[in-house]
């Protein structure tokens, strides 16, 4: 343990030290180079601001899209329902049209029994 926190002490204190030197070269850089590092990093800046804008635009569009795909799932499946009761209505009305059917000639057939 005594190791491992000499090598941490040691690892700070590079870590100073390298910010110290580049402290002491950007001190030592002229105004236009250091002019010039700042444009450089608005420029970065704005295009990495650039690039977010446009992936979240691209994520906005592709969750626009999934929506709409998943409201047409719906829908589909909405009218696929819808048919199928429409169906079931309609095999419902031939049943009773059948009985009914069944019963006018079971009626005929009484009717023509009797006459007999």
């Amino acid at each position: 343990m005594e190791e491992e926190r000499l090598e941490n002490a040691l690892d700070r204190e590079s870590r100073i030290m390298e910010a110290q030197i580049k402290a002491l070269g950007y001190a030592n850089d002229t105004a236009d180079n250091i002019q010039e590092r700042i444009l450089q990093l608005r420029t970065a800046n704005d295009a990495q601001r650039e690039l977010y804008r446009r992936a979240e635009a691209d994520l906005n569009t592709s969750l626009a899209a999934q929506r709409r795909e998943e409201l047409n799932r719906e829908d589909r499946r909405a009218n696929l329902a819808l048919s199928e009761r429409v169906k079931m209505k309609q095999l419902e009305q031939k049943d009773r049209e059948l009985e009914l059917r069944e019963m006018e000639i079971a009626a005929r057939n009484n009717r023509t029994k009797a006459l007999d």
